[in-house]
């Protein structure tokens, strides 16, 4: 981990910026989750859904360890595809305190 963007002189890029205050564990799930739910409608309506093989090889570093290096490596590749899940993931950490 290198020094802070601040102290570095370092500027932040697109992703990098849009990921601050993102919570990596909430976002995992909820990709899992509509990954489940995807395949499930899929077989219902008698087919499947398709999933480029590209985000599918940059989800699963992610999946495996949900943290700021993976995340922005995902949305990177899949140009944001995923984004706001990780957008909704900050606000759910505001809601999501031990009150």
């Amino acid at each position: 981990m290198g020094l802070p963007d601040r102290i570095s002189g370092k500027k932040k890029g697109k992703w990098e910026q849009f990921l601050d205050g993102v919570d990596y564990i909430a976002a995992r799930e909820t990709i899992r989750d509509l990954i489940k739910f995807t395949a499930e409608k899929g077989e219902r309506e008698g087919g499947s859904y398709y999933v480029k093989q590209t985000h599918l090889d940059a989800l699963d570093p992610f999946m495996e360890n949900p943290c700021y290096e993976t995340a922005l490596n995902f949305l990177k590749i899949t140009d944001g595809t995923f984004a706001d899940v990780f957008e909704n993931s900050k606000h759910r950490k505001l809601f999501s305190s031990d009150l």
